[in-house]
Parts: C-alpha cells; sequence; structure tokens
C-alpha cells in the first residue's frame, strides 16, 4: 500500500510539473508564428528515440541477509522508441537489475520459499500516449528473464521530459512491473534519448 501511495503521489507531481512547462511554452510559441512553424517541421522529421537510462528497482517483498523487507537495487535501461504521431509511441524497454538478490515467493507464505534472481533483465513492448506534450503515459507487456526462471510482466508507468536541444532530451522514468506469479518492482531512474 505504501508504494502505491508514493507511485500516486509522484504521478499528480510529476504531471503537474510538465503541465506548466507546456502552458509556458504554448505562450512562447503563440507569441512568435515563425517559432511554431519551425518547431514543428524540426521535429516531423524526428521518429525514433533511443535512450539510456540509469535508476534503482524497489521491491518491497526482497530478503536480505535472511530478513524480509524492502530491497532497492541498481538498474540500467535502454529503450528504443517510435513517434506515430504527436501523442502515440510504440517502443521496446530493455532493463537490467546489475545485482543478484531474492524474494520472497509469490502469495507471502509463512513457509519460508523465496525466488533467487541473477540480474535479471527486462523485455517489454510498450505503448504510450502523450496528453501532454512532455510528458508520456506507458503500458506494456514482456517478460523478466534469468538463469533461474522466466517470468510474464505487465508494465505501468510515465516519462516526463526535459529537452536540451532539437534532438537530445533528458528523461525521467517512474515504471510498475507486475511480475506474473512472481514479485512486483518499481523503478526510478533518469536518462538521455537522442531523436534520429
Amino acid at each position: 500500500m505504501k508504494s502505491i501511495t508514493l507511485i500516486a503521489l509522484a504521478l499528480l507531481l510529476c504531471g503537474h510539473l510538465s503541465f506548466a512547462q507546456e502552458h509556458e511554452a504554448h505562450g512562447q510559441q503563440a507569441d512568435n508564428p515563425e517559432h511554431s512553424k519551425g518547431h514543428s517541421q524540426e521535429h516531423s522529421h524526428h521518429r525514433h528515440m533511443v535512450s539510456m537510462e540509469i535508476g534503482h528497482s524497489h521491491i518491497g517483498d526482497g530478503i536480505r541477509k535472511g530478513e524480509r523487507g524492502w530491497i532497492t537495487l541498481p538498474s540500467w535501461a535502454i529503450n528504443y522508441s517510435y513517434l506515430l504521431n504527436e501523442e502515440w509511441i510504440l517502443g521496446i524497454h530493455t532493463d537490467i537489475i546489475i545485482e543478484n538478490f531474492e524474494v520472497e515467493a509469490a502469495g507471502g507464505n509463512d513457509d519460508g520459499s523465496s525466488i533467487e534472481r541473477s540480474k535479471p533483465v527486462s523485455m517489454v513492448g510498450v505503448v504510450a500516449y502523450k496528453p501532454i506534450h512532455r510528458l508520456a503515459i506507458i503500458t506494456g507487456a514482456g517478460f523478466e528473464y534469468a538463469p533461474e526462471e522466466t517470468f510474464a510482466l505487465i508494465r505501468l508507468g510515465v516519462e516526463p521530459s526535459i529537452p536540451i536541444n532539437d534532438r537530445w532530451e533528458i528523461i525521467f522514468s517512474m515504471v510498475y512491473d507486475i511480475k506474473i506469479d512472481a514479485y512486483n518492482v518499481w523503478a526510478m531512474g533518469v536518462g538521455v534519448g537522442i531523436m534520429f
């Protein structure tokens, strides 16, 4: 419950900040019609984006040194996105948690059963919708592979971004992965993306 509350709070904050940036940008463009025309043409040919992020994955049912509780693990992500239009994006998100870890088995049994994971890699096909210019809402499905076992997963998340120039942007991500019959993870990351 605590993690859901944190995710909801972060979603509200990200949406508010992104809306403020969108409103300001539209105000500046309305004052200069030439800027608006150039801006539209400038981004129309950038349909592909590759990004790299560093972050932390948070697991509520972790086991560390025999103690059950919240664990935080370092992770990396490499993502590809194809912009269908100004609002819709298709992509592939690839993440790796760069540590071995152990989590409580699904169902929270008191029998002490656990799931071991050795540097798991997730690959997720995503669809993103941009209700405002610099905020993408993500949903997708895929799998998480580790030598021990492979799990199907469902991903939900948000990705606000800040432009650096016409090709580069800073990306912030917050995703929640539901590992079917296993465990859940929420991850936060920051990275850089290039459009081409």
